[in-house]
């Protein structure tokens, strides 16, 4: 696909990536409402000054949308070409530091959260510098990801990455399991190293990517290539607990006011003035700092349990996710028409439609995958239900990802329909303490078609 550069490029502005690159502050990509930069800060802190410098500066140079991503990213949209250099100097001008090169995540909480081995900061900072200062440089593909954890209530196991660094106990030392291509669950172990030798073993391992390609990830590594480092009989449980959930309160046990609270975006998205309001409620409630985290959201440190269920209040009232339960959190949805330039249908106001048409069905048993084109940006992985956009209107697909085939295409009040049906079929063959997932997973893909009175293609 062919991106065209809104304007002649002037000394200021550079051209926007193309698909396949990650976006940049200074480099974004083209989208359906414009430029889009994104945006890792350093530590994914913020103050509460800077979240509210940043909001001031998407409303100015952008069209005021914002958003995170599901692995914990601040992206701005709507920039222009001649407001791109103006962004950027408004976001350094507030003291933000975007970290550049390779992308290396840790968990949220990194350095706070009272459950973790060993603060992983240190160690991703240090990569960060040998990786960026390697000689020769490496080739590694644009969107490779690194996520070094140390373990604790929010951890990154369920993340998936070309190389996952993780803290382990082992003979009362903590030391760190180094796997290849997946989440904690999928990757492939390579060995479990010292402290003072994982940072060695990681260049290892990146040094055979590059000789393999700028395109090589993780999963494409022939382990063999490792040498001695690799320990082909090395087998590893996955016992890592699902991370805690984001949205709520959570008390650290902890001297001063050592409260969290993890709120998240509506649709992935929130305008700049209602993250002005909540970055001027958090101010005036003397909290600590905003860090930035996977699932589209955010927690606020340094508070108290009184301060932290005030600001819950407000965040509520602002429109953000602040339970858990709230039917909005289990719709996976990317930016559709208008935000991208693939997108056949508008994602939000689809979301509202079906949640609200039947909110019984979003019970947090399941999540219903909304993409407006094929490509499934929002939930790669196969989902119970997926509307996925079609020429003809949408495509309903069952137990897939949304690059599956559709079952049957419908039309806008066909779709209506058949989701009622849904609805009225599950309140029909549920069983006492069954969720509506678990109902439309028992009932399969031929019960449901039947009672929506669609035939499979």
């Amino acid at each position: 696909m062919t991106l065209v550069w809104p304007k002649p490029l002037t000394e200021t502005a550079t051209p926007p990536v193309t698909r396949g690159e990650c976006p940049t502050l200074s480099h974004p990509m083209q989208t359906g409402d414009g430029l889009l930069a994104r945006l890792r800060p350093s530590g994914n802190a913020l103050s509460t000054a800077q979240l509210k410098a940043l909001a001031v500066a998407v409303s100015r140079h952008g069209n005021g949308i914002i958003e995170i991503t599901a692995r914990g990213s601040l992206q701005a949209r709507g920039l222009r070409t001649e407001t791109v250099a103006d962004f950027e100097s408004a976001v350094l001008a507030a003291g933000i530091r975007a970290e550049t090169g390779t992308g290396i995540e840790t968990p949220p909480l990194a350095g706070i959260d009272p459950d973790e081995l060993i603060d992983v900061r240190p160690l991703g900072a240090s990569l960060r510098a040998r990786i960026s200062a390697h000689q020769p440089p490496l080739a590694l593909a644009p969107k490779l990801a690194i996520t070094v954890d140390g373990g604790g209530r929010f951890h990154l196991a369920d993340i998936a990455a070309d190389l996952k660094l993780t803290a382990v106990q082992q003979d009362g030392e903590t030391r760190f399991l180094l796997a290849v291509g997946g989440t904690a669950t999928t990757a492939r172990p390579v060995g479990i190293f010292a402290r003072n030798a994982i940072e060695d073993a990681v260049i290892a391992v990146l040094e055979a990517l590059s000789a393999v390609g700028q395109k090589a990830r993780g999963k494409d590594l022939d382990l063999s290539a490792l040498g001695e480092m690799y320990d082909p009989l090395l087998k590893v449980q996955d016992t890592a607990q699902r991370p805690s959930p984001l949205i709520g309160i959570q008390p650290f046990p902890a001297e001063g006011p050592a409260t969290v609270l993890g709120i998240a975006f509506a649709y992935c998205q929130a305008s700049a003035a209602k993250l002005v309001a909540l970055a001027d409620a958090a101010d005036a409630l003397d909290a600590g700092e905003v860090r930035l985290a996977p699932g589209h959201g955010l927690f606020v440190t340094g508070l108290t349990a009184d301060t932290a269920m005030a600001l819950l209040h407000t965040a509520a009232g602002l429109g953000f996710l602040t339970e858990a339960s709230d039917p909005r959190s289990t719709i996976a949805l990317c930016a559709g028409a208008g935000g991208c330039a693939s997108g056949l249908f508008e994602t939000h106001a689809l979301a509202d439609r079906m949640r609200t048409r039947a909110p019984a069905l979003l019970d947090g048993s399941f999540t219903l995958h909304l993409s407006a084109c094929s490509k499934g940006c929002a939930h790669p992985a196969p989902s119970l239900l997926a509307v996925v956009g079609a020429p003809s209107g949408y495509g309903l697909v069952v137990n897939g990802a949304a690059s599956s085939n559709p079952a049957a295409y419908l039309d806008e009040n066909g779709l209506e329909a058949a989701w009622k049906r849904l609805a009225a079929l599950v309140g029909e063959e549920r069983q006492a303490g069954e969720s509506a997932g678990t109902c439309l997973t028992r009932l399969g893909a031929d019960r449901i078609w039947a009672a929506l009175q669609l035939e499979t293609q």
